[in-house]
């Protein structure tokens, strides 16, 4: 798309990673599972800014609970929410 914030670089086992110089997303994503999830009908999921996107990115808000926003005042009010029961989280790497 052009981005001159945009940086990419080979990490291990040969895949590609991109990320933003501006740091408006604090993680960097990996290039081939991002194509690969782009091709089907469910696309790429979310991504959380931690920086107000720069003029030139391209950005949109998709409201996930429209019938709680006027309670909440929140797009996604999970994401703010504490959990109501002791949860583990579990990463799974694909090797």
């Amino acid at each position: 798309m052009g981005c001159p914030n945009l940086y990419s670089y080979d990490g291990p086992q040969g895949r590609r990673f991109v990320g933003c110089l501006e740091r408006v997303f604090r993680s960097e994503i990996d290039l081939g599972l991002l194509e690969a999830a782009l091709e089907t009908s469910s696309g790429f999921g979310a991504l959380r800014c931690v920086r107000t996107p720069l003029a030139q990115c391209s950005t949109a808000i998709d409201r996930a609970y429209e019938h709680r926003a006027d309670v909440l005042g929140c797009l996604n009010p999970e994401f703010g929410e504490p959990p109501v029961e002791p949860f583990r989280l579990f990463a799974r790497i694909d090797a």
